[in-house]
């Protein structure tokens, strides 16, 4: 039987991966696996050849902008947030199956048209072996764009970086996973700038009420609130509440899934 490679021996591996190059621009989301990244990258890149780029549009949770730049100070590397035209392109907005490819081919045409000091880098993006084995058409934009995926290539999966994460004492070890706003609205219904306002408004109100995790799920004019399975009681006894805020924000049929929020 071929050898199990170990969570340091992955560490390492991709710390040398990474020392082979010499200016990188990470696309940086703020969440568990770039904020991994973004920690290796700033021990073993020269901080003025290391720029984390946040890229940002209607779509993008306002939680997720806070927590890339709390993530960047405390690593101390240098980040911008652009704007990106994601919300601008047709195909994108018809949220079709491949509504993330869409997203990402903006993204990335969008990242490398940038002029910044840095002298031709690479680009780096924050996939790990688990997303092979999800539906994830935004890979082809990667493959399109030459756009490196080091925790990749360094066989590292989520849980290796979560728990090297604790290990290490890192702040985002325990960070929730994330997901753009376009994501909660049922593949085949457009995309609407309201509609992703009155999204995160209502996840934003929710969390206020002591749940950390929520999607609010769109399927025409019902909103499906999916909760982890231990916050569902939490939800019912604070139903009269969250039925009168969700109204308030545009929202006329709202429901609670039972089975919780499926990874």
């Amino acid at each position: 039987m071929p050898k199990k490679t170990g969570k340091l021996e992955k560490l390492s591996n991709l710390k040398k991966i990474v020392q082979k190059l010499d200016s990188v621009i990470l696309a940086y989301s703020g969440g568990l696996d770039s904020s991994f990244l973004l920690w290796v990258l700033s021990q073993e890149i020269k901080k003025d050849n290391l720029i984390a780029i946040t890229c940002y549009s209607a779509i993008t949770p306002s939680v997720e902008i806070k927590t890339a730049h709390k993530m960047t100070k405390y690593l101390g590397v240098n980040h911008f947030l652009v704007e990106t035209p994601e919300i601008d392109c047709e195909d994108f907005m018809k949220n079709d199956l491949l509504r993330c490819y869409y997203c990402k081919r903006e993204r990335f045409a969008f990242l490398y048209s940038l002029e910044t000091h840095l002298d031709n880098p690479i680009i780096l993006e924050g996939s790990q072996i688990d997303d092979l084995n999800d539906y994830r058409p935004g890979m082809k934009a990667i493959k399109e764009f030459n756009i490196k995926s080091p925790l990749i290539a360094a066989d590292l999966n989520k849980n290796d970086i979560r728990e090297i994460s604790k290990v290490e004492g890192l702040p985002f070890a325990n960070l929730e996973t994330e997901s753009c706003l376009a994501t909660r609205i049922k593949t085949g219904q457009k995309i609407e700038i309201n509609l992703l306002k009155k999204i995160e408004a209502a996840e934003q109100y929710i969390k206020e009420l002591g749940i950390n995790f929520i999607r609010v799920r769109i399927n025409g004019d019902e909103a499906r609130l999916e909760l982890k399975p231990w916050d569902i009681d939490k939800a019912f006894l604070r139903r009269k509440k969250i039925i009168e805020r969700l109204s308030v924000i545009g929202f006329e049929k709202i429901s609670l899934d039972l089975y919780g929020y499926q990874e």
